[in-house]
């Protein structure tokens, strides 16, 4: 039997640009590719492999308040470079008001920003335009609105940090890492602390620059270049006009 379609699970490169991808052959296998090499597997051969390597990860990371099964897949395969480089796990309570996210300003460079000012937070409190339109990788067979919906009412059904899924921060850094749905909710809650994972990687790794911005602007493309320019000569013909209109009307 041919497969009728191929849906892909999840693809990547890795630091070497090496191809990796995992497809699910509907009618056939899970197909499983690694450059020029394919591995075929039964669903529950699949499984298997997945349930070896959540051990061979909780043996390496070795610490109580790590557990694979408690962290987002899609969170795991951002951190995995950095498992070997993990000094400490903490469980602390911190100020939600003190967290902190990446969100874009008015001309649409990233920053870091408080957390009442990501578009989850703003979504709950009304101002939903920015999330709608947000390209997510977590449970991408949802809207936002019904993942929004989902988390809310998990949080209403489960006191959190239910099953150990707790907010994570890296190092000293009070940026989110993952929960920044379920911080948002806590913080619309009018909770004012909560507690959170973090976890401490060798010399800091894994911290995230302050000021984003800058590595956005040396890694500028041709339309950004005009799309910024195009902003600026808006606002100055704008500016312009009104000053013409006023020394007009002083005569």
């Amino acid at each position: 039997m041919s497969n009728p379609a191929v849906i892909i699970l999840s693809e990547c490169r890795t630091k070497r640009n090496e191809s990796f991808r995992v497809e699910d052959n509907i009618g056939e296998s899970i197909h499983i590719h690694y450059e020029n090499l394919r591995f075929d597997l039964t669903i529950n051969d699949l499984l298997k492999l997945a349930d070896f390597l959540r051990q061979v990860i909780n043996g390496i990371v070795d610490n109580e308040n790590f557990q694979v099964e408690c962290f987002d897949p899609v969170f795991l395969k951002h951190v995995g470079e950095y498992l070997n480089d993990i000094k400490k796990i903490e469980i602390v309570n911190v100020d939600l008001h003190q967290l902190e996210v990446n969100v874009k300003n008015f001309i649409g460079l990233p920053i870091v920003s408080k957390l009442k000012k990501s578009i989850v937070y703003k979504a709950i409190k009304g101002d939903d335009k920015a999330y709608i339109n947000y390209s997510q990788e977590n449970d991408i067979f949802m809207t936002n609105e019904e993942r929004l919906l989902g988390v809310k009412n998990y949080l209403n059904t489960h006191e959190y940090p239910y099953n150990n899924e707790y907010i994570v921060l890296f190092n000293n850094q009070n940026i989110i890492r993952d929960g920044q749905h379920r911080a948002s909710i806590l913080l619309s809650k009018k909770n004012k602390y909560a507690e959170v994972v973090r976890i401490h990687f060798k010399n800091d790794k894994a911290n995230l620059s302050k000021h984003p911005y800058l590595k956005y602007i040396f890694h500028w493309n041709t339309t950004r270049v005009k799309n910024v320019l195009r902003f600026f000569w808006r606002h100055y013909k704008n500016l312009k006009y009104r000053l013409e209109a006023k020394i007009k009307r002083s005569f």
